[in-house]
């Protein structure tokens, strides 16, 4: 197989992000694992190391399948310690949610990044409910934006729907900076009824 590999690289140069994503080992990935708390959101990598980076990019702008998995166990890693700790001993459905894209955006890519992470993560009893957020309308991407107007471009950016008040949503988010998104998936999940709401990024 590497003798294809060697071939495919030759007729189509990979990119670097590709490069970097393809050496990089499980062990690797988790030497950058350090879930970090800031304004009641956890956040687990850094962006801002090349790795990382590269990997977040892959993922999203890709549709790298190693990078999803990588990002996945990382993932797997953080919510088997965290709800170990706060749930061993309580009986709580729990319930995974990416944020969603907009109709645009999934259209352009054909995948949304943070579902397609989740779809890999092997966590015991949780489930996926990639439906319980949608968007209200169209953002800008929030890379270009300053931190003033991410803010005003998320505000009452997303509505929800869930099953269950008494659900654990955990909402996940690739990258975030300002946590101008995740706060307005926060605030739609709440006002929907959900009592126990927790926001993770795969990185910062």
């Amino acid at each position: 197989m590497r003798w294809l590999q060697r071939a495919l690289d030759i007729l189509f140069p990979p990119k670097r992000d590709a490069l970097v994503v393809r050496a990089l080992s499980a062990d690797d990935v988790l030497a950058f694992l350090r879930p970090t708390e800031s304004k009641g959101m956890t956040a687990l990598l850094p962006y801002r190391a090349r790795e990382i980076g590269a990997l977040v990019r892959e993922a999203k702008f890709a549709g790298n399948e190693r990078a999803w998995q990588l990002l996945a166990l990382a993932l797997s890693e953080y919510l088997m310690e965290y709800l170990g700790d706060r749930y061993a001993y309580e009986e709580r459905a729990i319930a995974l949610v990416p944020i969603p894209l907009s109709k645009k955006r999934f259209r352009e890519r054909g995948y949304n990044q943070v579902h397609e992470v989740l779809k890999r993560v092997s966590v015991p009893g949780v489930r996926i409910l990639p439906r319980t957020l949608r968007r209200t309308r169209n953002t800008k991407a929030q890379t270009s934006l300053s931190r003033g107007a991410r803010l005003a471009n998320m505000e009452g950016a997303f509505m929800a729907e869930i099953p269950d008040p008494a659900y654990l949503y955990i909402v996940i988010d690739d990258v975030t900076t300002t946590g101008a998104t995740l706060s307005d998936a926060v605030r739609a999940l709440r006002e929907a009824g959900a009592r126990h709401v927790h926001f993770v990024s795969l990185s910062h």
